[in-house]
């Protein structure tokens, strides 16, 4: 979630994720402190309540949209790269084809 939320912070000068450096260590822990302050461990739903509705065509999300995918560690948080998904997970950053979006918004 970082990742995206600096990207965002970058992009819009607001950071989504402003107080929770440090907070959590893990995926289950990032996903209980998004229940404490959104309300919801629903990765889509949280993020849809801090960025907005989603595109409503997911094949749309173009350069530089924040968007949603399911990895093998669970849901995360990743950017539009154009026909792929750079998402940061464990081992790093790697990158999933456009197919993969669960949901996707625009900045």
């Amino acid at each position: 979630m970082r990742f995206a939320a600096g990207w965002v912070l970058l992009i819009t000068g607001r950071d989504p994720a402003a107080g929770s450096e440090g907070l959590y260590g893990d995926p289950t822990e990032a996903l209980r402190l998004m229940h404490r302050k959104v309300g919801t461990a629903d990765l889509i739903v949280a993020t849809t309540a801090v960025l907005g509705p989603p595109l409503t065509v997911l094949l749309a999300a173009a350069l530089g949209d924040v968007v949603a995918v399911d990895t093998v560690h669970g849901p995360a948080l990743g950017l539009c790269a154009g026909p792929s998904i750079a998402v940061l997970g464990p081992e790093g950053l790697i990158s999933c084809p456009i197919t993969c979006v669960l949901a996707a918004w625009r900045l």
